[in-house]
């Protein structure tokens, strides 16, 4: 450049470049699956970066929804690109883990649209039924991507024995209905509802038994008995196997016993507490007469 003033001139020189496009690309818009991290590269030789996190590194880690730009700065160049970064979130929820009643069963529903599914025993539907217990898994795809949830189905059963089994009761008799069932509680048909009930007389008795948010009924018929013992008016000691023993026969279940064989001027010739032992027609190792 050349300036004239007043016959005076002065010339300077000025180098001017011109820098071509500068590309600064950070790739198509783009769905990740959830968890799944995106790493943006500003892959462009500058002075300085500025990224739409207030990061100033070449490089950012994406791991949330949103729209996210880059500026580049060479010189006095500025170049700058922007991309959306989108999430597929597969929802849903198999539940918390869960106690189910014997007999009873559920439904586990992982629908998603336009999803598949893959259960622990391979089945392929988007719900499937409980009856048993178990854990209970299940893997739902959907666009390339996949989510795992997992159950524990567990059974209250019925307790293995609730009531004994009773026939009969006699005069003056009484007898303790005691479930003893660790945990539970009771509803007996007077509508009593302690652990334990006291029958002094023959009749039907029933007791519901909730046990973790189930129920479960047991019931008794107990019958009157004219006596807890039948005791038999002769024996025949005679070793032939066949009758050798003079025994008394329970006919419901006995609390104290005692039996004692008296000759006929009194004397003890036998005596015992225990109902299975019975007298052979013997005094002191010899055989009576």
């Amino acid at each position: 450049m050349e300036a004239d003033r007043q016959g005076c001139k002065a010339r300077d020189t000025i180098e001017v470049e011109v820098l071509g496009e500068v590309p600064l690309e950070l790739g198509n818009d783009t769905v990740l699956c959830a968890g799944e991290t995106l790493m943006l590269q500003a892959q462009i030789l500058a002075d300085d970066f500025l990224w739409s996190t207030g990061s100033t590194a070449t490089s950012i880690s994406v791991t949330e929804p949103g729209t996210y730009w880059v500026e580049a700065t060479a010189g006095q160049c500025k170049v700058a690109d922007t991309i959306q970064v989108n999430f597929l979130t597969i929802e849903f929820d198999l539940g918390e883990d869960l106690l189910l009643c014997e007999g009873e069963q559920t439904t586990l529903d992982a629908t998603v649209e336009n999803a598949s599914y893959f259960w622990q025993d391979g089945s392929t539907a988007p719900t499937y039924t409980v009856t048993e217990p178990g854990t209970y898994w299940v893997q739902v795809g959907e666009s390339g991507c996949f989510e795992f949830d997992t159950v524990q189905i567990s059974y209250q059963y019925r307790p293995d024995s609730i009531l004994p089994n009773y026939e009969y009761i006699c005069e003056n008799e009484v007898i303790w209905l005691e479930p003893s069932i660790p945990g539970a509680s009771y509803i007996w048909n007077d509508g009593s509802q302690n652990s334990k009930l006291r029958v002094i007389q023959p009749g039907d008795y029933r007791v519901t038994v909730l046990l973790n948010g189930c129920s479960f009924e047991d019931a008794i018929s107990l019958r009157p008995c004219e006596s807890c013992l039948y005791v038999p008016n002769a024996f025949s000691p005679d070793g032939n196997g066949i009758n050798d023993v003079f025994l008394s026969f329970p006919v419901c279940e006995i609390f104290n016993f005692e039996m004692k064989v008296f000759d006929r001027w009194g004397n003890l010739l036998f005596e015992s507490s225990d109902p299975s032992m019975g007298w052979d027609g013997r005094f002191k190792g010899k055989k009576l007469q």
